[in-house]
């Protein structure tokens, strides 16, 4: 208490100014405690009164859930911080202040444990199972702001996660990344076409390309060409479908792009491809 810490000789309440100031008073026996608990929705009538504050709080908090604990703790605190205001700048503050302030305090810290958990939960998915008989193929490109040239990175994967090809393919002078981005895709329809898979899954993180290529109307965009190009290359397959993927899966495909940013030609792996492609980014060389 204060009188005890020599802040105040004074050993009446700070509220009502009745009882002496210990702290099972200010924590557990004040009226203005009690009512306070009472609105913010804790019991603790099933709890010996006659046990000292230690006795009495550690009783609590091994009986009740995380979330009843995390109440009181917030409550104590909202407690010691209105007797201090009290008696230092002569503040003093109603139950219903008090407990508004508590219930801010908890919806507050609701919303961080809320967004905490929005960034750590593992909501992307980086490997979506094929059926037995698809491959999947994933695209991405390395584009330079310097001379505005491109590099498109393929590679296929069988159902089991397998490479069964990779492609570097210079795409030349390009006047925009989402152009690259597109005929990155053509060029992995390509590949697989060459290849001679039946059933096609075509993954990239470009949701503009993969957005148009899933859509029935004709594009009339910059890139329009281009994605009826690729849509005119279904007649080659028995089923081929698109779909968005988070950048991560991409890596590796972006990966062979930037490490084969200089060819002149595309240079095919058929089968073997090293199992571990490291990303070589140079600073003019932007990830798409």
């Amino acid at each position: 208490t204060l009188r005890l810490r020599r802040i105040k000789s004074d050993a009446a309440c700070s509220v009502y100014s009745v009882e002496e100031e210990t702290v099972e008073h200010l924590f557990r026996d004040c009226e203005f405690t009690k009512k306070v608990l009472q609105e913010v929705g804790l019991d603790t009538s099933h709890i010996n009164a006659s046990h000292t504050w230690k006795q009495w709080s550690a009783s609590f908090f091994q009986t009740n859930n995380i979330k009843i604990c995390t109440t009181m703790a917030i409550t104590i605190w909202a407690i010691w911080y209105n007797g201090n205001r009290l008696y230092y700048e002569g503040k003093k503050e109603s139950v219903q202040e008090v407990v508004n302030f508590i219930r801010a305090y908890l919806r507050e810290l609701g919303q961080v444990k809320s967004s905490i958990k929005t960034r750590l939960s593992p909501r992307e998915v980086f490997w979506r199972p094929l059926k037995e008989d698809q491959v999947k193929a994933n695209f991405d490109a390395a584009y330079s702001r310097q001379d505005m040239t491109a590099t498109a990175g393929v590679i296929i994967r069988n159902h089991e996660g397998f490479v069964m090809g990779a492609c570097p393919y210079p795409l030349g002078r390009i006047g925009d990344p989402t152009t690259t981005e597109a005929k990155a895709c053509l060029h992995a329809v390509i590949f697989g076409e060459e290849m001679g898979f039946r059933d096609l899954v075509v993954e990239g993180d470009s949701l503009t390309v993969i957005k148009k290529l899933k859509s029935d109307s004709v594009d009339r965009s910059v890139i329009g060409n281009i994605i009826s190009e690729i849509q005119r290359k279904k007649l080659s397959f028995g089923t081929l479908s698109f779909e968005y993927t988070p950048r991560k899966t991409s890596e590796e495909a972006h990966a062979l792009a930037t490490r084969e940013y200089n060819l002149d030609n595309p240079s095919y792996w058929i089968e073997e491809v090293p199992t571990k492609i490291e990303p070589i980014i140079a600073n003019d060389q932007i990830r798409l």
